[in-house]
């Protein structure tokens, strides 16, 4: 009997562990507001405009937002879908890549596009935006936290423009004003590791 209830338990908390595991390593969701509390708290002084950017290509609305920051500005927009399934109506989104429009369209010529989970920034790198600024934005968008300075990456029209990314994988994911998704990953498995090696050490006294 004692070795039935240790296995019967063992085998709850390690279920129970691998599914905190699981959750936490799905990607956190993006919202404007969210995207504006983590710009706000990186130093920026934020501003939504209340008109909607429509493209005829996607089924999502973008919301243009600037960030300001020591006399510099840099304007990005953020298109904000309901799902990761939704966003995957309107764009080709691979982990480690930046999205690509479905659709034809030159809506986001000269932008370098970024994806999280339910959510694509399109920014630009061009004046009037400050390159640094703007890709500080992208960073926080991912879930990063930049340098200030654009990275050697994708090149367009010759201009060194950053690595798209995404931030769809648990290493990028992070919930503002939460936890890095990762991070509670990484817990969650040690959590089942240490759940495994306390079952085996009973599963060998109760023989």
């Amino acid at each position: 009997m004692k070795r039935t209830i240790t296995l019967v338990t063992g085998a709850a908390l390690a279920a129970g562990a691998l599914v905190l595991a699981s959750v936490a390593l799905a990607a956190a969701a993006t919202d404007v507001d969210a995207y504006k509390a983590a710009l706000t708290s990186a130093g920026n002084t934020v501003t939504v405009n209340a008109t909607p950017a429509r493209h005829t290509s996607l089924h999502a609305d973008g919301v243009l937002i600037t960030a300001a920051k020591g006399g510099q500005s840099a304007a990005v927009e953020l298109i904000v879908y309901d799902s990761r399934a939704k966003l995957l109506d309107d764009w080709s989104a691979v982990n480690g890549s930046g999205p690509k429009p479905k659709a034809a369209t030159k809506e986001f010529d000269g932008k370098v596009l970024y994806w999280n989970e339910n959510a694509v920034l399109a920014v630009s790198f061009a004046a009037p935006n400050e390159p640094g600024l703007a890709q500080a934005a992208a960073d926080i968008f991912l879930g990063r936290r930049g340098t200030g300075g654009p990275a050697a990456g994708a090149t367009t029209g010759g201009a060194k423009l950053p690595n798209t990314g995404d931030g769809a994988s648990a290493a990028e994911a992070i919930g503002f004003g939460g936890m890095p998704a990762a991070l509670a990953a990484a817990g969650a498995l040690v959590v089942a590791a240490a759940v495994a090696t306390s079952w085996r050490s009973a599963h060998r006294r109760a023989r």
